[in-house]
């Protein structure tokens, strides 16, 4: 009886130690691609600079992936964009958005009424679609904005991922060239990839970038502005659990110290080091805060 009790008392000491250990640590979702490993590695260097919690980074999970696992409780934190929380963690689309209110403030409440997470404060820049050209035929033909494009966009071929050109959905490319009346010389669907190949040897003028792609960089690409507004936010946020502040006091003050720091051409520079330059995101994510005086 004795070795039964003492066995109990172990078991119960171990479970005890086990879930304290648990409460204590927070867990962050990698995401599957640079842009998500750099944050996801910023936001654990955070909150272990300012708060004494564990933080284990996941490897390589998808983006709806660690939603979910942040919906049920199981993560804590990861990278999103407003569009994101909308088109795919809430399935809406972004014509809900009610008159009057924006698109990043509409998919915060809605997710936390119906989803309990939340978005915290906008990082600073979009990964939203943007139209590219070369730096060369922005010059030559004086190209600041895509209605720009639209007066010569006959004499220029375009070229992107064949999944533009699908007939469903309403960012595609015929809902995108009958919007802003664009009537390009050749339209050749092609893979990611080699949209920039295509664009570095001049076999397209214009194609489909994300805009904090890397690549754009490397390729010494121009980004057009969206002056007609046809391209949807995605303002990057980091996702937490609506109540974190509950299970982890001070997170929420350690993920917001970076709010506003970010833009388009200093995500896009951090891009290119790791998925161009092959850099170490968590390094790459440390030398920026670092650069920022928030770690020592």
């Amino acid at each position: 009886m004795k070795k039964i009790l003492a066995a109990l008392l172990l078991s119960l000491l171990i479970f005890s130690g086990c879930t304290a250990k648990d409460e204590n640590k927070i867990v962050i979702a990698n995401g599957d691609f640079g842009e998500m490993y750099i944050f996801s590695h910023m936001a654990e260097i955070l909150i272990e600079e300012y708060t004494e919690y564990e933080v284990e980074v996941t490897d390589y999970m998808s983006t709806s992936l660690g939603h979910s696992e942040i919906k049920a409780g199981r993560m804590h934190a990861a990278l999103s964009y407003d569009g994101t929380m909308m088109a795919t963690f809430m399935n809406r689309d972004v014509s809900e958005v009610p008159e009057g209110m924006n698109l990043f403030d509409y998919a915060n409440q809605k997710a936390q009424e119906d989803y309990g997470v939340k978005l915290l404060n906008k990082l600073g820049f979009e990964n939203t679609y943007a139209v590219a050209v070369r730096r060369t035929t922005a010059e030559e033909y004086n190209l600041k904005t895509i209605s720009d494009l639209a007066k010569v966009a006959s004499e220029l071929r375009f070229g992107t991922e064949d999944t533009f050109f699908n007939e469903d959905g309403t960012v595609r490319f015929i809902p995108f060239t009958e919007f802003y009346g664009l009537e390009f010389k050749s339209a050749t669907p092609v893979s990611n990839d080699l949209k920039y190949v295509g664009m570095e040897s001049e076999q397209f003028d214009v194609t489909l970038a994300y805009s904090t792609d890397g690549m754009i960089l490397k390729s010494d690409l121009v980004l057009l502005e969206d002056d007609r507004k046809f391209f949807p936010e995605y303002n990057g946020s980091f996702i937490v659990l609506a109540d974190i502040e509950e299970q982890f006091p001070g997170v929420e003050d350690a993920l917001n110290k970076v709010t506003g720091l970010f833009n388009q051409e200093n995500t896009i520079a951090l891009n290119y080091r790791v998925d161009v330059m092959d850099e170490d995101p968590y390094q790459v994510a440390y030398e920026f805060l670092k650069e920022h005086n928030l770690v020592k």
